[in-house]
């Protein structure tokens, strides 16, 4: 879990007072995260959505312990399936892709200080570990929230296409596949 993240629940919590909030977790963290996590959770209205996956690991005994806490809940069902949105190297034509783009903005992600309307550019750096810097990102990747103060603003620029947008080929691939722990190589992610 995030060192920060009783922070990031009250900040949250007082920029957006009436928006459900939900904090997503494999779990695998959930006994090692201290109690004034828990606490922040409880006191800011914070949801904690477990995903379960197909590993050894006792999520019965994880999530047990943060209602009896009185943590509000949300559990999946055991992952079976991965949904994938493969990218492609070579890049197409951005604002294409952002005009067919099925997240749209309804997964907006923060990491660092810039809000971006999906996760993958947020979360490239993982996946440019194995594909030596194949998906390169530019400064107007994400909205930089420090660079703006208003929220129509941030709002009117997370709405645009990003120039990451070019690389999204989630046209080209299957959309549901098993689910299966990642072997370290790109094609798991590409087309």
């Amino acid at each position: 879990m995030h060192p920060k993240l009783g922070v990031i629940c009250d900040t949250s919590r007082e920029v957006f007072p009436n928006t459900p909030i939900t904090i997503i977790t494999n779990g695998l963290l959930i006994r090692n995260t201290t109690s004034d996590i828990w606490d922040k959770c409880i006191e800011n209205n914070i949801i904690v959505r477990v995903t379960r996956y197909p590993i050894s690991f006792d999520y019965e005994n994880a999530i047990k312990m943060l209602r009896e806490i009185g943590v509000k809940i949300e559990e999946s069902s055991i992952v079976s399936d991965f949904i994938k949105m493969p990218l492609d190297i070579d890049g197409k034509d951005y604002y294409e892709n952002f005009k067919n783009c099925f997240t749209g903005t309804e997964c907006i992600l923060l990491s660092h200080g810039k809000l971006y309307p999906c996760a993958y550019p947020a979360n490239v750096k993982w996946l440019n570990r194995v594909s030596i810097n194949s998906f390169l990102l530019s400064k107007y990747d994400g909205v930089n929230i420090y660079e703006h103060n208003e929220l129509d603003e941030i709002m009117e620029e997370i709405a645009k296409p990003m120039p990451f947008c070019k690389y999204c080929a989630y046209s080209k691939g299957e959309l549901s596949e098993e689910w299966k722990q990642y072997d370290g190589t790109l094609k798991c992610w590409s087309v």
